[in-house]
């Protein structure tokens, strides 16, 4: 099992559009940018925040990712990989 590693909890409030905020401190210290992608998991009664990249290469920018046979991948990687198999 892994070691978890919790610290003091921050109190965040939801917005009337269904927004929620994260500290700065958190975003400083998980060093995340704005516009990267976030994945949220229900977990019992627990949300689970956990951030996105590309399988391939890392990135994480919302916009250019999608799925792709069952991995998160980015538009470039998608047409490199798609490249490759025209070429084989």
């Amino acid at each position: 099992m892994p070691n978890l590693k919790i610290e003091e909890p921050d109190i965040i409030k939801i917005n009337n559009n269904g927004i929620i905020k994260l500290p700065e401190k958190i975003q400083e210290k998980l060093n995340i940018k704005e516009n990267e992608s976030l994945k949220v998991l229900v977990c019992n009664d627990n949300l689970l925040i956990k951030k996105v990249n590309c399988t391939f290469c890392g990135n994480n920018i919302y916009e250019e990712l999608e799925m792709y046979k069952g991995e998160m991948v980015c538009k470039d990687c998608i047409n490199e990989t798609s490249e490759l198999s025209i070429s084989i």
